[in-house]
């Protein structure tokens, strides 16, 4: 009897041993659980920090590529009209 009695309290002892681990183990789980949502929170912040930059850095390659059309337009303009000034000035004196 005293064979069974010291078994039983062995795993008495296993089983109240087990259960603070698992006890541990969920209070674990759950600190785990908050700092994966903040980081998620952290990461979703950071990406629409670098998805307003792109955007930003887009809309700015944009227009600067439109003051180069304007600015080679302009000069192409330019010297077309300088090529054209001396030939009509050749037709008026003709």
């Amino acid at each position: 009897m005293q064979a069974v009695e010291a078994r039983f309290n062995a795993l008495d002892a296993d089983d109240a041993r087990l259960e603070r681990g698992l006890a541990d183990a969920g209070g674990r789980n759950e600190q785990l659980t908050i700092d994966r949502a903040e980081l998620e929170r952290t990461l979703m912040m950071k990406s629409g920090e670098r998805g307003k930059s792109i955007a930003d850095l887009r809309q700015r390659l944009t227009a600067l590529e439109g003051e180069k059309v304007r600015e080679v337009s302009s000069t192409y303009a330019l010297s077309s009209f300088r090529e054209l000034v001396p030939l009509r000035m050749a037709r008026t004196e003709s």
